[in-house]
Formats: C-alpha cells, sequence, structure tokens
C-alpha cells in the first residue's frame, strides 16, 4: 500500500512543494495520513518555517527513523541539512527520496536549489531543466531556475 501511496502523495503536493525558493518562505508539504506519529514530521514543518533548523533537522530525523520509508520527512530533511549547510547529508537524502519515490520534479526542483546554495549553477541547470520538463509552469521551479540561470545565490 505504501509504495503506491508515495507516488500519489508526491503527485498531490507537486503544486505546493517546491520548499525552497530563492526570495520566498521556504514550505514543506507533509502528508501525515500514514504516519504513525506525525508529530516528529509536523514539528519539522513547523521549526523549519521558523528558520529553526536544528530542531527541524531533529524533528525530521526522528520521522524517517520512526518511518523510513516516508518520503516527504527525508525530502524535509535534506532541506534542513541544505539550510544547516551539511550538504553530504542533503545529498543522502535526496538520494533516499530518490529511491522512495522516483525522481520527480519536487525532488528535482529541490536538489536543485541545493546546488544554488553550494553556488553549483551548472548543476543547478540541469536539476532545474528536468524539473520544469515534469511540471512546466511551475512558478518555483521557474523562480530557481531564473536564480541559477543568472548565477546568483540569494
Amino acid at each position: 500500500m505504501r509504495s503506491l501511496l508515495a507516488p500519489l502523495v508526491l503527485l498531490l503536493a507537486l503544486p505546493l512543494a517546491g520548499c525552497q525558493t530563492i526570495g520566498q518562505s521556504a514550505d514543506l508539504v507533509l502528508d501525515t495520513a500514514h504516519m504513525e506519529q506525525p508529530t516528529d514530521a509536523l514539528t519539522g514543518k513547523a521549526q523549519f518555517r521558523e528558520g529553526n533548523f536544528g530542531l527541524a533537522e531533529e524533528a525530521f530525523r526522528r520521522a524517517v527513523e520512526h518511518d523510513p520509508g516516508d518520503a516527504e520527512s527525508w525530502l524535509g530533511l535534506a532541506a534542513t541539512h541544505d539550510q544547516l549547510r551539511r550538504f553530504d547529508l542533503s545529498d543522502r537524502d535526496y538520494a533516499q527520496v530518490e529511491r522512495l519515490a522516483g525522481r520527480n520534479a519536487t525532488l528535482l526542483n529541490n536538489r536543485g536549489y541545493s546546488y544554488i546554495l553550494r553556488g553549483n549553477f551548472p548543476k543547478a541547470r540541469a536539476e532545474l531543466i528536468a524539473a520544469r520538463a515534469l511540471d512546466p509552469g511551475n512558478p518555483d521551479i521557474e523562480s530557481n531556475l531564473s536564480a541559477a540561470i543568472r548565477g546568483r545565490r540569494n
């Protein structure tokens, strides 16, 4: 059941996702319907919004320890590791999201933003162009792609 639920959740979350956006408040979309203890994921999301990335990391880490198949909590953990500049960990987290949910626009957008934060604009552009191909017209992807093309970090 979970293998069918993860792609559906991500498909429904795409219009709202794009957890990292240049010049806008980052927001994570979490599906907690299948989680026994959604508190950690919800806490992670709230702490991320408040800019408390250390606390968000702890909460998302607990969420993935509790449910290693929860792709959205892995995505939240990856975004949090990006904000903490722990790119070694965010790379691991994004790889786990891809294993669980496949290569999708949300993953590619967030990973592209991660490359922007690192100053690796060619890799950012490649990820964001692939994201745009999967979700044309998504404003978060377009904003991040524009920043990657300009070669600018915000």
